[in-house]
């Protein structure tokens, strides 16, 4: 456990936001230097801040100087607690007049934090300050705020000679998009400096022109660094425009053996958005005998589904290896109609022995007649895995006929946990109705439908549910589910993954409390607020990560009660294994939902976000587990959104700051 972690996490034996300031400020000198306070001290200083005063500020900028370590870093942060016009001046006065290079980043991040006046302070300095740590991690913290006013300094900062403050300016370019940075941003992907390249990488990236793809794609040939050319494979994934995606598509024709996997992985990353183009750079790819390949270009027909490709992809149904024939039946599925010839082997295949293959079956029989899939969707509904159960869900909603409506209200009588949710929820929007979790109302409704009803369409199944809502009063309206930073728990199986590494107990909510303190708080009211209808589950991750059982439990009030114990064990210390984490989430048997928390980017294990997201995803593309995200702190949102997003779940953002409980 870090020192300043230690300091944090040990509670004072007296309340002192009650004791006066001078009184304090005079505790603080007497505990200086006297090894035995200073877990005292550390919580001292932030009650100080708590005051929220100018004497307060000024007591703070008086003792900082007679610290060192941890406890000086202590009350450089707690400056920014205090939240003065003072105390923004005299953080100012720390970044430009210390000696000690580590005060001053400090200053910098907390600047930062302090709204509109600390930004423009941190612009202001900008140009007086000379040392290219503090300059990069000042442009860092103005782009990630996205700053109005300094565009033109991270442009400028393009052509300094330092890399660091280089590759600062290329992630502002990236951030911010700025096209006025796309010439620079590809000469740079030239550069002596590796970090300056993959920074250079992400500019071209996110900055979107047909030069900056034909930029990327020259950059791939010549690079052999794995970091660098997997910034240029997720850069080139951001190819959206139609220009864009002709010069990847074309790239896929002609790359050579070692290059044609990065461009086929970004390219199937296109392919939703610009299907026309990408999906003919694939469908030579279905006869190669390699695996990668392969699965690579069945993954773009999944995405793309072209034309005229049965005669090739009809034969892969057979295969010998069982991830292929999986891979081709749920290419299948965005099909309108699958030929005559090739029905009956869809429907073989959704028996299948292995859940992979059925689970692909399942998606692929909606390009199916209704009168030959609706017989093995009824069979499909009892199947043991969930997922295959949830994706019959899933796709008799989208056949929207009352038959399917009736097979799902005779479903919720033998479903539970997630999935009778789900079903409950595609009944609603299907019909427009709420008749609440009971089979027996749904199945009456339908019944007494008359032969002519039909369906309404799912603008009219909103707009009857926005009436209904709007009719109930504010005391009919109720909360059947445990929510967490605002998300709905729902019923089944779920994980909470909280990020316990030693930037947690660094880091404050608006009132003081440190993150590890206000999120452990916020994990144990959602647990004790769990419904019998849930199973849950924690891992806490650090430098890596651990499970609390291994397994899930019943949300009963002694495993309540045990979890709470185990939160209470815990502390702040380490590193950030992420990825540790998701694994060690998805093992988990039987887990439906996943919530993470983390309030910083990874930093062991593995430290690449776009990775962490590709094995996530292909770890969990034959589980449908939702994973939802909470992002605070110094973590880069978009990777945590983007990772929700893949994954089916929801992200919060609290990364601007959040109104902490009282």
């Amino acid at each position: 456990m870090s020192l300043f972690a230690l300091l944090l996490l040990v509670p004072l034996p007296q309340e002192l936001s009650s004791v006066e300031l001078p009184a304090m400020v005079k505790m603080a000198e007497e505990w200086r230097g006297k090894q035995e306070n200073q877990e005292k001290l550390a919580q001292l200083l932030l009650d100080i801040a708590k005051k929220h005063s100018e004497d307060a500020a000024q007591a703070l900028m008086k003792l900082q100087p007679n610290f060192s370590g941890p406890l000086r870093e202590t009350a450089i942060r707690a400056l920014g607690v205090c939240k003065t016009p003072y105390s923004i001046e005299a953080l100012k006065e720390i970044l430009t007049q210390s000696r000690h290079i580590p005060d001053r980043l400090v200053a910098v991040d907390v600047l930062a934090d302090q709204g509109d006046s600390g930004l423009q302070g941190l612009f202001d300095l900008f140009e007086k300050e000379d040392h290219p740590q503090i300059r990069a991690l000042t442009l860092k913290r103005l782009s990630m705020a996205e700053w109005p006013n300094s565009e033109q300094l991270i442009l400028k900062s393009l052509k300094e000679k330092n890399g660091l403050v280089r590759s600062a300016a290329l992630r502002g370019v990236a951030k911010m998009k700025l096209e006025k940075g796309a010439k620079i941003s590809m000469k740079s992907l030239a550069d002596a400096n590796l970090s300056v390249r993959i920074a250079a990488a992400k500019a071209c990236g996110e900055v979107g022109r047909r030069k900056s793809t034909e930029a990327l794609v020259r950059a791939v040939k010549k690079a052999r660094a794995p970091d660098l050319r997997l910034a240029l494979r997720n850069a080139l994934a951001r190819s959206f425009e139609k220009e864009q995606a002709k010069v990847l598509a074309k790239a896929v024709g002609k790359a050579k053996k070692e290059d044609l996997i990065l461009f086929m992985e970004a390219l199937v990353q296109v392919a939703e958005v610009q299907p026309e183009v990408s999906g003919p750079a694939f469908i030579p790819h279905l006869k190669s005998k390699v695996d990668d390949t392969r699965r690579l270009a069945l993954r773009g027909i999944e995405a793309s589904h072209p034309d005229k490709i049965w005669d090739l992809l009809v034969p892969l149904l057979d295969h010998e290896l069982v991830r292929v024939r999986a891979d081709a039946v749920r290419a299948l599925r965005k099909y309108p109609q699958v030929p005559k010839e090739h029905q009956e082997r869809i429907l073989a295949l959704a028996s299948h022995e292995n859940p992979a293959v059925r689970l692909g079956a399942t998606m692929a029989l909606s390009a199916l007649p209704d009168s030959l899939s609706f017989p093995v969707f009824l069979q499909l509904l009892k199947d043991p895995t969930w997922t295959i159960r949830d994706v019959a869900v899933e796709t008799l909603e989208m056949i929207r006929t009352m038959k399917s409506v009736k097979a799902l209200a005779h479903h919720m009588e033998n479903e539970s946990g997630l999935v009778r949710d789900l079903t409950y929820h595609a009944l609603m929007r299907m019909t427009g109705e709420d008749f609440g979790r009971t089979p027996y109302a749904w199945g009456k409704w339908a019944e007494d439908r008359t032969s002519n009803y039909t369906l309404p369409t799912p603008k009219e199944a909103e707009a009857m549910k926005a009436a209904r809502e709007n009719r109930k009063s504010k005391s009919e309206m109720h909360t059947i589910a445990s929510t967490y930073h605002g998300i709905t728990i729902r019923p089944g199986g779920v994980v909470f993954i909280l990020d316990v590494s030693g930037s947690m107990g660094m880091n404050y909510t608006p009132d003081a409390r440190t993150y590890f303190d206000f999120f452990t708080e916020e994990l144990r009211n959602a647990i004790q607020h769990l419904t019998a209808e849930n199973s849950f589950g924690i891992v806490l991750f650090s430098s890596s990560a651990q499970s609390w059982q291994g397994t899930l439990l019943e949300a009963n009030d002694k495993n309540k009660s045990d979890a709470d114990a185990f939160l209470d064990k815990a502390g702040a210390y380490g590193g950030t294994n992420l990825w540790d984490s998701l694994r060690t989430a998805l093992d988990i048997p039987d887990v439906q939902s996943i919530y993470l928390m983390t309030d910083g980017d990874p930093t062991v294990g593995e430290t690449l976000k776009t990775r962490i997201v590709d094995l996530t995803s292909e770890m969990n593309r034959n589980r449908r587990i939702r994973i939802h995200t909470i992002a605070a702190g110094d973590v880069h949102g978009n990777f945590l959104e983007e990772l929700a997003i893949i994954n089916g779940g929801t992200a919060v953002d609290l990364r601007g700051g959040f109104q902490a409980k009282p």
